[in-house]
C-alpha cells in the first residue's frame, strides 16, 4: 500500500511539473508576440525590510515616490490621504506629535502604597511560616 502511494505521489508530481513546463512556455510565446506584458509593474513601494541592505527604509521606483510625497502633501493638508497608488500601503496619515510622546510613567502614589503593602503582607506571610516551620523542628 505504502509502494503504490509513494508511486501514486511520484506521478502526480511529475504531471504537475509538466503542466507548469507548458504552461510557462505558451506564457513566454504569448509575450513574445507581445499579447502579454510580463514586465515589472508600475509604482512600486515597499518597506525595505524585505532585502537585509534596505533594511530600516522605505524602498519604491520614481512613481512610487513621487505618489508618496503627494500622499503626504495631502495627508499634511487634510490630515489623511488615501489613495490606490501607494503599493503595499493603503495611505498616510498626519498625527499630532503628543500622539508620539511617551504618557508619564509616573506611578501615583496609591499605586506605590498599594505594591507596599502587597509586599509586606508577603514578608509578613513568610516570616510567619519560618516561625511556624522552627516551632515544628525545634
Amino acid at each position: 500500500m505504502l509502494f503504490s502511494y509513494t508511486y501514486l505521489s511520484y506521478c502526480l508530481r511529475l504531471a504537475m511539473l509538466d503542466e507548469v513546463i507548458q504552461c510557462r512556455r505558451s506564457l513566454a510565446d504569448e509575450e513574445k508576440r507581445g499579447n502579454i506584458n510580463m514586465k515589472a509593474r508600475s509604482p512600486y513601494l515597499k518597506d525595505g525590510a524585505d532585502w537585509a541592505e534596505h533594511e530600516y527604509y522605505l524602498v519604491g521606483d520614481d512613481a512610487g515616490l513621487r505618489n508618496l510625497m503627494a500622499a503626504c502633501e495631502a495627508a499634511i493638508e487634510n490630515g489623511e490621504a488615501r489613495r490606490e497608488d501607494l503599493g503595499d500601503y493603503i495611505g498616510v496619515k498626519c498625527l499630532s506629535p503628543t500622539f508620539f510622546e511617551k504618557p508619564n510613567e509616573r506611578s501615583s502614589s496609591f499605586e506605590t502604597a498599594i505594591v507596599v503593602l502587597m509586599v509586606a503582607l508577603a514578608v509578613t506571610l513568610m516570616l510567619i511560616g519560618l516561625y511556624t516551620v522552627g516551632t515544628w523542628l525545634f
